[in-house]
């Protein structure tokens, strides 16, 4: 483990920033000037902290939220909307 920092709650950060901004500068504190990467889910990626970190030479990728309402209606897995490509049943029933 690198740093950690213990939750207790309301009023056990500062209220003037998001608590996703301060905690993600205050655990990446040590990182801060070694030009790392580093990689959170989408409930802590932020453009002004991507840009505060990006200052201190620390770059942020962050995932989307990926969700879906949308199955497979032969095997039921989701699918992402992002990376799926409509077609009509006449198209899949050719390219069998």
């Amino acid at each position: 483990m690198l740093d950690a920092y213990v939750y207790l709650g309301k009023g056990s950060y500062p209220t003037n920033v998001p608590s996703a901004h301060f905690f993600t500068l205050e655990l990446t504190e040590k990182i801060h000037g070694t030009n790392r990467n580093l990689t959170c889910d989408n409930w802590f990626t932020l453009i002004p902290v991507a840009k505060e970190l990006l200052q201190k030479q620390v770059t942020l990728v962050g995932g989307k939220d990926r969700k879906t309402k949308v199955f497979c209606g032969m095997c039921r897995k989701p699918l992402c909307g992002e990376h799926t490509a409509p077609r009509c049943e006449e198209c899949v029933t050719q390219q069998k």
